[in-house]
C-alpha cells in the first residue's frame, strides 16, 4: 500500500507536470499571438498615416487645381469680353468706313 500510494503520488506529480508544461506552452503561443498583433497593429497604423498623408496631398493638390480651373475661366471670361469689345469696334470701323465711301 505504500508503494500505491507512492505510485499515485508519482502520477499526480506528473499530471501536475504535463498540466504544467501545457499551461506554459499555452501562455507561449498566446504571448506569441499578442506580439504578433502588436505588430500587425503597428503596421496598420503607419499604413493608415501614410494613406492619410497622401490624401490631404490629394486634397492639397485638388484645391490648387480648382483654383487654377477658376482663374482659367475667369481669364476666359476676360478675353471674351475683350473679344466682344473688338468686335464691337470692328463692326463701328466698318460702319466709318461706309459713311466715308458716300
Amino acid at each position: 500500500t505504500a508503494v500505491a500510494r507512492k505510485d499515485s503520488a508519482l502520477d499526480v506529480l506528473e499530471n501536475l507536470k504535463r498540466y504544467s508544461d501545457s499551461m506554459s506552452a499555452s501562455q507561449a503561443r498566446r504571448e506569441a499571438e499578442r506580439q504578433r498583433l502588436e505588430e500587425e497593429v503597428k503596421h496598420l497604423q503607419s499604413t493608415v498615416s501614410e494613406q492619410n498623408t497622401a490624401l490631404r496631398t490629394a486634397q492639397q493638390e485638388n484645391a490648387s487645381l480648382r483654383a487654377r480651373v477658376k482663374t482659367h475661366a475667369q481669364e476666359m471670361q476676360e478675353v471674351s469680353n475683350i473679344e466682344s469689345c473688338f468686335q464691337l469696334s470692328n463692326a463701328q470701323v466698318a460702319e466709318l468706313r461706309e459713311q466715308f465711301r458716300m
